[in-house]
């Protein structure tokens, strides 16, 4: 039985708005191991309800997701040529999901997915106002050359919402609304088209209010860094070519299918042989969860590691650790973030270790909702 590092967080009664800035804290006695279930108690960490995340796939084991998550199986129409489990393959060198190779004739062997049906969650993708947060580690053998689809989610009409690269049409929905019309444009690191590592995606998405009204958000970043975004929530148009986001409405449907894994190749196809892999695949109907990050502060959190609850309140989540690609004894640092998608403004200090941590009551002091020190 793994031990359970209880960290409290007593914080000051200051407003919400207020931020301090304490110390950083020591993390000598603060480590955990991968796995290791991990309480963090304080204030105004909001609501999230279920607590599990809507899907988590490590892939420690085989293909399916885990029952830390709501959703245990994937949708069979849009898990497509990503059906094989392989030992040491992932970028941690856990196990990760192989892709079928591309037989270089049918382009539909130059399409990847693992999708989850959200209905039975009692959610859409698309419901006015809905939330949604992707976190995922993806492997491509080759470089994009064309028009490739890497986010795509589907439903009950023709309509789907589609991320496309190497194209005009940018980030939009086909179909439906303005169709390809109100599709966003984007232009993401040249480096990212020719990578054949690892890289991490997070996918943030809110639907329009309502029907007649154009407000509505997506942003992806690529390993910490923003690689687009559009908020249009307050009515603003987005750059370059001022649009607006609408994926709700007149057309659109119940897009319940979403790939939480997606890539496929259009027009232009890679060589014969090429793969796609996946790795710590995290989908959720909201942005609140708990991050361990590089960096110090929020602001500057630079790459990180989502990590899984099993228990929220305002005032304590539980969740159970995820190292992912974090050295051992490595200074790391433990993020609260809200429904809202803010994350404390100073992380908490905290290293992996293979080795049985003690049990450890670290008392945190100082601060607001963004912060403490550790007092031993």
């Amino acid at each position: 039985m793994r031990n359970v590092l209880i960290l409290l967080i007593i914080l000051l009664t200051l407003p919400r708005f207020a931020v301090s800035a304490p110390s950083t804290p020591s993390a000598s006695d603060t480590t955990m191991a991968h796995g290791q279930a991990i309480t963090i108690t304080g204030t105004s960490f909001g609501t999230k309800s279920p607590a599990k995340p809507q899907v988590w796939a490590p892939f420690d084991s085989d293909i399916n997701p885990s029952s830390l998550g709501m959703i245990t199986s994937w949708y069979a129409p849009e898990s497509v040529n990503m059906q094989t489990w392989v030992s040491n393959c992932g970028p941690d060198g856990s196990g990760c999901a192989q892709g079928s190779p591309y037989d270089g004739e049918d382009y539909n062997t130059a399409w990847w997915g693992l999708g989850v049906d959200t209905s039975s969650q009692g959610w859409d993708y698309n419901d006015f106002s809905q939330k949604s947060y992707v976190f995922k580690k993806i492997r491509h053998t080759f470089a994009f050359v064309g028009n490739t689809k890497v986010f795509r989610n589907i439903g009950d009409t023709a309509a789907n919402d589609v991320l496309q690269t190497y194209s005009n049409d940018g980030w939009g929905p086909e179909y439906c609304g303005d169709g390809y019309t109100n599709s966003v444009y984007f232009n993401p690191p040249s480096s990212w088209y020719a990578s054949t590592v690892w890289n991490t995606s997070e996918y943030f998405v809110q639907a329009n209010s309502n029907t007649s009204t154009y407000n509505g958000y997506y942003r992806w970043d690529i390993n910490g860094s923003n690689a687009m975004v559009c908020d249009s929530r307050s009515g603003g148009t987005c750059q370059p070519n001022d649009k607006q986001v609408y994926i709700a409405g007149s057309g659109c449907g119940n897009m319940n299918i979403y790939n939480v894994l997606y890539l496929s190749t259009h027009n232009t196809y890679p060589a014969a042989g090429s793969r796609v892999y996946g790795d710590d695949l995290y989908l959720d109907n909201t942005w609140a969860r708990v991050m361990i990050c590089s960096g110090s502060t929020w602001a500057a959190r630079g790459t990180c590691e989502i990590q899984i609850p099993t228990a929220w309140s305002s005032t304590e989540v539980s969740i159970v650790a995820n190292q992912g690609e974090i050295p051992d004894d490595t200074t790391r640092y433990l993020y609260v973030v809200d429904s809202a998608g803010d994350g404390s403004v100073n992380g908490q200090a905290i290293t992996f270790s293979d080795a049985e941590p003690p049990a450890v009551t670290a008392v945190l002091t100082g601060g607001t909702l963004r912060g403490g020190t550790i007092t031993h």
